[in-house]
């Protein structure tokens, strides 16, 4: 747990290499709910009551805690060949959400949760669904609503940033579009709620390469 600590204080300065520097702490954020409703603290007031005024020190660790809960590629339960192994996922997210209920911070446990399993690998048989069934079955929950839009936030946000000409139009955006709607049919019966997500992921691309085409366009027109 030192090391867990000394990790923890120094991540600005490991923050370049991410995980890869941050072994232990991310080990340990992703094994041990009592550490992740720790961060989810640090950085979140409680829903309900007043704020408390936070010092210097408190912000700067909010800024740290913020930083390696929004860093973190690594789910619960990964095995050492990627698979994700569904019991000690379903339990970690279960004792985290409990944890975080208790602490009054339910809403953002689920939303920064749902970022993380934006990372998740795809289902390892030939039909390749995504994400992988342990996860479906989590974001699927009708309880689930914040994991979701979390997800759906993480899946925007892991695209980072992109290049093109300056008459290219949205493109890039159709492909990914045609991408979701491909992982939405693949689980529309079986995880019905998850497919949603997948067609809304599919539609915000749609809107935005729409919009790329008329910015492509007016630059061509010179506008």
């Amino acid at each position: 747990m030192t090391l867990v600590r000394l990790e923890f204080g120094l991540f600005p300065l490991l923050r370049y290499g991410r995980e890869g520097k941050a072994v232990l702490l991310y080990e340990a954020l992703m094994t041990q709910p009592e550490i992740f409703k720790e961060l989810i603290c640090m950085v979140f007031a409680p829903e309900n009551g007043e704020r408390k005024p936070v010092d210097d020190l408190a912000k700067a660790a909010a800024e740290r805690a913020y930083s390696v809960l929004h860093s973190c590629r690594r789910l619960p339960g990964v095995q050492d060949d990627g698979r994700i192994d569904r019991d000690i996922l379903l339990e970690f997210v279960r004792s985290t959400r409990g944890l975080c209920r208790d602490a009054d911070r339910l809403t953002m446990c689920d939303q920064t949760l749902g970022e993380i399993l934006a990372h998740a690998p795809a289902d390892a048989d030939a039909d390749g669904a995504w994400p992988c069934e342990p996860v479906r079955e989590v974001l699927d929950d009708f309880d689930a609503e914040q994991l979701r839009k979390g997800f759906c936030i993480g899946c925007f946000n892991k695209r980072g940033v992109t290049t093109r000409s300056m008459w290219d139009g949205g493109e890039q955006e159709r492909t990914l579009a045609e991408t979701y709607r491909g992982h939405a049919e693949r689980v529309r019966f079986s995880h019905p709620n998850v497919a949603a997500v997948m067609d809304d992921l599919a539609k915000g691309y749609e809107h935005d390469g729409r919009r790329e085409d008329t910015a492509a366009s007016l630059r061509k027109e010179g506008l």
